[in-house]
């Protein structure tokens, strides 16, 4: 995947989700190719953020927010604007909260208590 970013029009896209290759160096330079970039305000959303060299490609983005409440973990990057930090900061104490209470699986009582919240 990281050989085709260069044709990639990012501007494009509000969201852009990592979790492609075989192999964790192959994700990480797919995630280094990113921070290579001139992205600005796009989020980045990344699979299997709990494997190092998947955090230390992606650790000069400018934000950070990890969400640890299930394994694997989620990682999303940005650029730009710090307006979503607080927006992700409360998904996450919302995830770990009910983590305790409704199971990975149960996406129907997610949606629900997402659309409660």
């Amino acid at each position: 995947m990281s050989g085709s970013l260069h044709e990639t029009e990012f501007w494009q896209f509000d969201l852009i989700f990592v979790d492609d290759s075989t192999s964790a160096v192959e994700r990480a330079e797919t995630i280094q190719q990113l921070v290579n970039r001139p992205l600005s305000g796009q989020l980045i959303v990344i699979h299997d953020f709990e494997i190092r060299n998947y955090r230390d490609a992606a650790s000069t983005f400018e934000h950070r927010q990890i969400f640890r409440a299930f394994t694997p973990q989620t990682g999303v990057v940005w650029n730009g604007s710090n307006e979503t930090v607080e927006v992700l900061k409360e998904l996450s104490r919302q995830i770990t909260y009910h983590s305790r209470s409704i199971p990975v699986e149960d996406v129907e009582s997610w949606r629900r208590l997402f659309r409660e919240e």
